[in-house]
Protein backbone atom coordinates (compact mmCIF):
# COMPACT_ATOMS: atom_id res chain seq x y z
CA UNK A 1 0.00 0.00 0.00
CA UNK A 2 2.87 2.39 0.81
CA UNK A 3 4.81 1.58 -2.36
CA UNK A 4 1.67 2.01 -4.47
CA UNK A 5 0.94 5.38 -2.85
CA UNK A 6 -2.26 4.29 -1.11
CA UNK A 7 -0.94 5.60 2.21
CA UNK A 8 1.96 7.64 3.53
CA UNK A 9 4.80 6.37 5.67
CA UNK A 10 6.13 8.50 8.52
CA UNK A 11 9.56 6.98 9.17
CA UNK A 12 11.56 9.14 11.60
CA UNK A 13 15.35 9.18 11.81
CA UNK A 14 15.14 7.75 15.34
CA UNK A 15 13.55 4.61 13.93
CA UNK A 16 16.31 4.23 11.36
CA UNK A 17 18.90 4.60 14.11
CA UNK A 18 17.10 2.03 16.27
CA UNK A 19 16.86 -0.53 13.47
CA UNK A 20 20.53 -0.12 12.57
CA UNK A 21 21.54 -0.51 16.22
CA UNK A 22 19.49 -3.68 16.66
CA UNK A 23 20.85 -5.28 13.50
CA UNK A 24 24.42 -4.34 14.36
CA UNK A 25 24.35 -5.12 18.08
CA UNK A 26 21.83 -7.89 18.69
CA UNK A 27 22.89 -11.36 17.47
CA UNK A 28 19.36 -12.76 17.82
CA UNK A 29 18.09 -10.07 15.44
CA UNK A 30 20.72 -10.99 12.85
CA UNK A 31 19.37 -14.56 12.88
CA UNK A 32 16.30 -13.18 11.12
CA UNK A 33 17.68 -10.22 9.17
CA UNK A 34 21.08 -9.88 7.52
CA UNK A 35 22.76 -6.50 7.82
CA UNK A 36 22.71 -5.96 4.04
CA UNK A 37 19.00 -6.80 3.83
CA UNK A 38 18.21 -4.44 6.71
CA UNK A 39 20.15 -1.61 5.06
CA UNK A 40 18.35 -2.23 1.76
CA UNK A 41 14.97 -2.10 3.54
CA UNK A 42 15.92 1.06 5.45
CA UNK A 43 17.03 2.77 2.23
CA UNK A 44 13.83 1.81 0.43
CA UNK A 45 11.60 2.96 3.29
CA UNK A 46 13.57 6.19 3.69
CA UNK A 47 13.18 6.97 -0.01
CA UNK A 48 9.37 6.74 0.09
CA UNK A 49 8.79 8.16 3.57
CA UNK A 50 7.13 11.52 4.04
CA UNK A 51 9.54 13.98 5.70
CA UNK A 52 8.12 15.13 9.00
CA UNK A 53 9.28 17.66 11.53
CA UNK A 54 7.83 16.73 14.91
CA UNK A 55 6.28 19.91 16.22
CA UNK A 56 3.83 18.67 18.78
CA UNK A 57 3.99 16.39 21.77
CA UNK A 58 1.32 13.73 22.01
CA UNK A 59 1.26 14.26 25.77
CA UNK A 60 0.84 10.51 26.25
CA UNK A 61 2.66 8.83 29.14
CA UNK A 62 4.39 5.54 28.36
CA UNK A 63 6.39 3.07 30.42
CA UNK A 64 9.50 3.39 28.23
CA UNK A 65 10.46 7.04 27.65
CA UNK A 66 12.38 5.95 24.52
CA UNK A 67 9.00 5.25 22.88
CA UNK A 68 7.62 8.77 23.30
CA UNK A 69 9.07 9.92 19.96
CA UNK A 70 6.94 7.35 18.11
CA UNK A 71 3.77 8.72 19.65
CA UNK A 72 4.90 12.28 18.94
CA UNK A 73 5.56 11.38 15.28
CA UNK A 74 2.14 9.75 14.95
CA UNK A 75 0.46 12.73 16.62
CA UNK A 76 2.35 15.37 14.61
CA UNK A 77 1.72 13.52 11.37
CA UNK A 78 -1.95 12.94 12.18
CA UNK A 79 -1.38 9.22 11.61
CA UNK A 80 -4.25 6.78 11.39
CA UNK A 81 -2.07 3.86 12.51
CA UNK A 82 1.12 3.26 14.46
CA UNK A 83 2.84 0.04 13.41
CA UNK A 84 5.11 -1.35 16.11
CA UNK A 85 6.22 -4.68 17.52
CA UNK A 86 6.46 -3.05 20.94
CA UNK A 87 3.80 -4.62 23.21
CA UNK A 88 3.34 -1.35 25.14
CA UNK A 89 2.48 0.53 21.96
CA UNK A 90 0.12 -2.09 20.60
Amino acid sequence: AIVEGDCDLLFPDETITEIRAKVANKPYFREFVEVAAAEKLISMLSSIAVPLLVRQSSGVEVRDPNDIYLLDVAYSGVADFLVSGDKDLQ
